[in-house]
């Protein structure tokens, strides 16, 4: 598993935050807006290397360590686990405070039934009172969403709007 790392979006592997970083230059560009120099560097660098003939991937940081995915489409396991353990928690809590009022067995049974159609964590019931014994910092309800699913701000271009500024 790949080390995680502290964002202001919560805890992601230095893959995702690579994407991410991408997938944001990237609309930029579409966009036609300026890239701060940073940005720009990274750029410059990376094709730089990539012209060379190394490899693009690594150049651009989105190389894979061997076994390690892209999570892109699916989400990281450590968010993955995150999000069960949330729902567990709020499953818990009473109709009143707009939860199922289930016990933890029935929220983890719940959480681990697989449903065709729905949203399913993949986990078996053994597999999420493992993770709720040995991760108690995550029993909370609200946790960090995902950075894939983090929306990427878009600015209009500063010729179109003469108003806007540029951080």
């Amino acid at each position: 598993m790949t080390k995680s790392i502290k964002t202001p979006f919560g805890s992601h592997s230095q893959l995702a935050i690579n994407q991410y970083r991408l997938r944001a230059i990237a609309m930029l560009i579409e966009d036609g807006i300026p890239l701060k120099d940073d940005d720009q560097q990274f750029l410059i660098i990376a094709l730089r290397s990539i012209g060379e003939g190394n490899d693009a991937e690594e150049a651009l940081g989105v190389k894979r360590k061997r076994g390690e995915k892209r999570y892109i489409k699916t989400f990281d396991p450590v968010e993955l686990r995150q999000m069960a353990m949330s729902w567990i928690v709020s499953a818990m809590r009473s109709k009143s405070e707009d939860g199922l009022g289930l016990t933890f067995h029935e929220a983890v049974e719940r959480a681990a039934r697989r449903r065709k159609g729905e949203f399913n964590f993949g986990f078996t019931e053994e597999t999420l009172i493992h993770y709720w014994d040995n991760y108690p910092k995550q029993r909370t309800a609200s946790f960090d969403p995902p950075l894939s699913s983090q929306p990427i701000r878009r600015e209009k271009n500063p010729s179109q709007n003469k108003n806007s500024k540029r951080d």
